[in-house]
């Protein structure tokens, strides 16, 4: 008797140890087997509840509890299933802005990831991490950090490994190019914004890519004093992400619902883009012009 108590809240019952040191003393009491096999059964139960398959109201609430399964699965002994859960967890923290909990996140992942063989699908996942939790380091350390140069030269490497998707090499290679950005070292930072570009262009699907990076070779340029290249590149990038944008305002599909958010989160504001460029007409010396 008193051992528990009963939590208020909703219709489904729950119930808590009434003392931490209770907690403590139960869970001390268990074999090791015995708390592996409890997490997993947790985990297992967890997914099947929170399933989007399911028509509930807590199926909606699967991406809340990412961080969770993630625990359930990497104290349960089974790594594979944590690191996965881990990733979806980086990229929802990453998505809400709670940097330092994607950071976490991320580096419980890393010691879950070890317990994997070392072949490609390690590799990938790994990969996948660490683009995941890029602008949360950058965020949190500043994009300039020992920390964030790093993990971004570590994901460059990654990247590089037979049989890893375009896309993710392009997106490693694009959160790099914000290190050199803001070091500064604008001539690395140009040279890999042309490599963006080349490497994305004529690419079905990558107009938005090509846009973004084209957008950032101009910024690159003004930075570096080259003001009418990044004039003429601000133009024809901010023209075609705004195209790709309007053109696909009323999606009909999933996929086309995905690409629309892909567009907008690399679109960022107009206010935004067009100030970038309207700095560089300033310094071209067309103050009129950048109103």
């Amino acid at each position: 008797a008193g051992l528990s108590l009963s939590i208020a809240g909703d219709s489904k019952a729950r119930f808590a140890f009434s003392h931490e040191l209770i907690r403590q003393a139960v869970i001390g009491g268990l074999s090791t087997a015995r708390r592996q096999s409890l997490h997993l059964e947790i985990a297992d139960a967890m997914e099947r509840t929170l399933s989007p398959e399911l028509e509930s109201t807590s199926a909606s609430n699967l991406d809340n509890h990412f961080a969770d399964l993630a625990y359930h699965y990497a104290r349960g002994g089974n790594p594979a299933k944590a690191v996965r859960y881990y990733r979806h967890a980086v990229r929802r923290f990453a998505y809400l802005g709670s940097s330092a909990e994607a950071i976490a996140q991320f580096e419980s992942a890393l010691a879950s990831l070890s317990e994997l063989p070392d072949d490609y699908r390690r590799a990938e996942l790994e990969l996948d991490l660490r683009i995941a939790v890029s602008d949360p380091l950058g965020d949190l350390k500043g994009l300039a950090s020992v920390e964030c140069e790093l993990s971004n030269e570590r994901a460059l490497a990654l990247s590089q490994r037979p049989a890893i998707r375009w896309e993710k090499a392009w997106n490693a290679l694009y959160s790099y190019m914000f290190v050199q950005l803001v070091r500064p070292n604008q001539r690395k930072a140009c040279e890999i914004a042309a490599e963006l570009v080349s490497r994305a262009e004529g690419r079905e699907g990558a107009e938005h890519l090509f846009a973004d990076s084209g957008a950032y070779l101009a910024c690159a340029r003004m930075y570096s004093g080259e003001f009418e290249l990044a004039a003429d590149g601000f133009d024809r990038s901010w023209e075609l992400l705004e195209t790709i944008s309007n053109a696909d305002l009323i999606p009909q599909s999933a996929e086309q619902i995905r690409r629309v958010r892909r567009v907008q989160r690399r679109l960022g504001s107009h206010e935004n883009n067009r100030g970038l460029s309207a700095w560089n007409l300033w310094f071209l010396g067309y103050p009129d012009r950048a109103l």
